[in-house]
C-alpha cells in the first residue's frame, strides 16, 4: 500500500468504531468509515434549486419567469464549449421550463438551443414565419451517419435529443391549444452558421418549427439503429429472374434494432400525427413499437393514422383498391392488439374512445362489424401477400419509380414484428368484428350498470369468469 501521510486525519474519526481486519492498514481503514458515514448522513445543501438555469449568475433568488430572458444561440454555444456540464445545465433548463408549465418560453428556449447545434428551420430570416405547408419526410432505406461536423459539435448527442423532445412536447402542447397562436417569440438567425451569425428576436412560425424539428428527429430516429452500411435494406430476398415470390430475410429481420431513440421516436410520431402527416406518424411509431413492443396508447395513434392515411388515399384516388385495404387491416389489428394490451380497469375506456366517441377509426368501420353477415375472414391469403401486395404496393400506379405505401422497412416492422408475438397481424384482425360488437353491448351494460349504482359503477367487466356470466351478459374475452 502507497505511503500518504494522514497525521490531518488524527481526531477527526475518533468517534467512529473502527474494525481493524488482519494487516489492513488502520488509517485506511478510518478512511473508508469515514466515507461510509458520510455517504450515510450528508445531505446536499442547495439554496437555490434552479441554480443550473443561470449557473454564472450565482445568485440565491428564486427563479422568476417574467424576468428569464431566452439566451441567444451563440451565448449557448459558448457555455457548452466552455464548460463540460453547460450542456446539462441547458437539458435540465428545457426540462424545467416544460414541467411547469412554461410552455412558450420552453419552445423558444429550445428553439434556440436548436439553432445552436445546427438544426435548421424553414423560415424566412426577415419575418421568421416560413411556410405553413409541411411535406410528408420519407428517410426510409438511407444509410445514416454523423458527419464529422456533428462529431466535433459534442459528443452528448443524448442530451441535444433530450433538449429537443422537451421543445417538441411544449409545442404539441401549444398546437392544441383551442386558441393557439401561429407564432411565438424567439431569437431568428440571419445564416445558419452560429459562429458568425447574428440573431434578432422576432416572430417566428409554429409551422416552421415543426419543420424543422421533425426533418431532425425522422433522421436521429435512424441514426444508431441496424447496419450503418446498408441501413434498413437486404432484408427481402428477391428472384433475380422473378420465379420466385419474395420473402423476407428472417436473419436479417432478427438482427434490427429499429431504433434506439425511443423517446424521440414517439415524440416524433404524435407531433407528425397532430400536423396530418400520417405517413411519418406510421413511420415514427411503428420503429417504436418494433423496438419497445406493444403499447396500447401507442396502438390506438397507429391505428388512427393508419385510417385516415387510408381515407386519404381514397379521396385522392392513390394506390389500388387492394393495396389501400391492407391499411385497413393493419388499423383494425391495432384496436385488437390495443384492446388486449390496455390495463383490464382501462378496457372500457379505450372501448368507449373507439366505438362511441369515433375517436379511433371512421364510423363506417364499427358499423360494418356490428353486421351479422359481415365477412370476417382476411383479404389476404397470408403475410407475405399482406405485404407484397399492400403495404409495398406503389402509391402512384401510373409512376414506376413511385413510393411504396409505406417504406419497405415499415411494413416488414408492421407484419413480420409488431404483432409477431401474439398469433400474427391476420388472426388478431379477424377478431375485430368480434372484439366490437362484444363491446358495444358491453358499453351498453356499462352504461345499464351506472344507471342503476346512481352513476358510481366501478366495475370490470373483464374480470368477470365465463361461468358466472348470464346467458346474454358479458363474457370475458381472455381466450378471443
Amino acid at each position: 500500500m502507497t505511503e500518504h501521510d494522514l497525521s490531518a486525519l488524527d481526531g477527526l474519526l475518533d468517534e467512529l468504531d473502527i474494525e481493524e481486519k488482519g494487516d489492513h492498514d488502520p488509517r485506511a481503514a478510518k478512511i473508508k468509515a469515514l466515507f461510509e458515514k458520510a455517504r450515510a448522513e450528508y445531505t446536499a445543501k442547495i439554496d437555490t434549486p434552479t441554480w443550473y438555469i443561470s449557473p454564472s449568475a450565482n445568485t440565491t433568488a428564486p427563479f422568476d419567469i417574467d424576468s428569464f430572458v431566452v439566451p441567444r444561440p451563440s451565448q449557448l454555444l459558448t457555455e457548452r464549449k466552455a464548460s463540460r456540464t453547460a450542456s446539462t445545465n441547458q437539458e435540465w433548463t428545457a426540462n424545467y421550463l416544460y414541467s411547469q408549465g412554461h410552455f412558450e418560453t420552453c419552445l423558444s428556449y429550445v428553439a434556440s438551443f436548436a439553432v445552436s447545434v445546427g438544426i435548421d428551420f424553414p423560415i424566412d430570416s426577415k419575418n421568421g414565419l416560413g411556410q405553413r405547408t409541411i411535406n410528408e419526410h420519407d428517410s426510409s432505406q438511407l444509410v445514416l451517419r454523423r458527419s464529422s461536423q456533428e462529431r466535433e459539435l459534442t459528443k452528448n448527442w443524448g442530451t441535444i435529443k433530450d433538449v429537443i423532445d422537451a421543445g417538441i412536447r411544449s409545442l404539441l402542447t401549444i398546437l392544441r391549444y383551442a386558441t393557439a397562436k401561429p407564432s411565438i417569440d424567439a431569437w431568428v438567425p440571419q445564416t445558419s452558421n452560429m459562429e458568425t451569425s447574428t440573431c434578432h428576436w422576432g416572430k417566428i412560425s409554429l409551422h416552421a418549427l415543426a419543420n424543422g424539428f421533425l426533418t431532425f428527429c425522422m433522421r436521429e430516429i435512424r441514426i444508431g439503429a441496424v447496419d450503418s452500411r446498408a441501413g434498413y435494406s437486404g432484408m427481402i430476398i428477391r428472384s433475380e429472374n422473378g420465379d420466385l415470390k419474395p420473402a423476407v430475410d428472417v436473419e436479417k429481420l432478427r438482427i434490427q434494432n429499429w431504433t434506439v431513440t425511443h423517446g424521440l421516436a414517439l415524440t416524433a410520431g404524435d407531433l407528425a400525427l397532430e400536423l396530418g402527416l400520417h405517413r411519418t406518424a406510421i413511420e415514427a411509431h411503428t420503429l417504436f413499437l418494433a423496438a419497445r413492443g406493444q403499447m396500447w396508447r401507442v396502438l390506438l395513434a397507429l391505428a388512427n393514422e393508419l385510417a385516415s392515411y387510408h381515407d386519404s388515399l381514397a379521396k385522392h384516388n392513390r394506390a389500388s383498391t387492394k393495396a389501400r385495404e391492407s391499411l385497413k387491416v393493419v388499423a383494425s389489428a391495432a384496436i385488437v392488439a390495443a384492446i388486449q394490451a390496455a390495463p383490464r380497469p382501462r378496457r372500457i375506456e379505450v372501448a368507449e374512445s373507439i366505438i362511441t366517441h369515433l375517436r379511433v377509426v371512421p364510423a363506417q368501420w364499427i358499423s360494418e362489424t356490428l353486421d351479422e353477415q359481415h365477412d370476417v375472414s382476411p383479404p389476404f391469403d397470408d403475410e407475405d401477400d399482406l405485404l407484397f401486395n399492400g403495404l409495398l404496393q406503389p402509391l402512384d400506379l401510373q409512376a414506376d419509380d413511385s413510393r411504396s405505401i409505406l417504406p419497405e422497412e415499415i411494413g416488414i416492422a408492421l407484419v413480420k414484428v409488431v404483432f409477431a408475438k401474439k398469433s400474427g397481424i391476420l388472426a388478431i384482425y379477424t377478431k375485430f368484428a368480434t372484439y366490437m360488437r362484444e363491446y358495444t353491448q358491453r358499453l351498453q351494460t356499462h352504461t345499464s350498470a351506472e344507471d342503476a349504482a346512481g352513476g358510481g359503477w366501478q366495475g370490470d367487466l373483464d374480470a368477470v369468469e365465463d361461468d358466472d356470466v348470464a346467458e346474454n351478459g358479458p363474457r370475458s374475452v381472455r381466450t378471443l
